[in-house]
């Protein structure tokens, strides 16, 4: 169950990213999340450049 939700929420952020050009502040924006909040879910599932 859980590594469900983490994959959604890694597609989630995925997307937005996407959506946003590669624009943190953006996709933060767009997923309700402080810039701060993204970053700590990027290096979570290790999305960093």
């Amino acid at each position: 169950m859980r590594t469900h939700m983490e994959n959604a929420e890694k597609q989630m952020i995925l997307q937005c990213l996407e959506e946003s050009g590669g624009n943190v502040t953006r996709a933060a924006k767009l997923l309700g999340l402080s810039r701060k909040g993204l970053q700590l879910k990027m290096i979570k599932y290790n999305l960093r450049k």
